[in-house]
């Protein structure tokens, strides 16, 4: 896990077109919500997503895609551990590139407008996590770069 001060440095960690880290650059909270590809191995999902209150202990991680999560708009908390000596609760999902393990600990990274975390293939990761235990809305990007 790396987690970035501003969105301008993503492109020195990861290998994505330089249009991608432009256009996270300039979302706002008013730019739809969707998927945005860039190139055959990056694509950006802009969303609204839910932070919660943390009630399970479940990550996700992938096989094939980098994730690289940035806060438009909001602050957030993820989970993250690597997860070789994690349990799958799920079987491998080749067409949404997840799998989802339960974990008992894991380091924790705290993030806010502006920040960004790039979490690897090998990190089981569990975002949306409200970092005061309010449940809000945050305007989010995430990047998957094709490993």
């Amino acid at each position: 896990m790396k987690k970035l001060t501003s969105f301008h440095e993503i492109g020195r960690y990861v290998n994505v077109p330089a249009e991608a880290v432009e256009f996270v650059m300039s979302i706002t909270k008013e730019t739809p919500n969707g998927k945005y590809p860039f190139g055959e191995f990056c694509f950006v999902n802009v969303m609204d997503a839910p932070i919660k209150p943390r009630t399970e202990l479940r990550a996700e991680a992938h096989n094939l895609y980098i994730d690289v999560q940035c806060l438009i708009e909001g602050d957030e908390r993820i989970y993250y551990t690597n997860r070789e000596s994690l349990s799958p609760v799920t079987e491998y999902n080749a067409e949404k590139d997840v799998i989802f393990y339960a974990y008992e600990t894991a380091d924790v990274v705290d993030f806010t407008t502006g920040e960004c975390v790039i979490l690897d293939t090998v990190e089981a990761h569990h975002p949306g996590i409200s970092v005061n235990g309010t449940p809000s809305v945050a305007k989010k990007a995430v990047m998957k770069v094709r490993k």
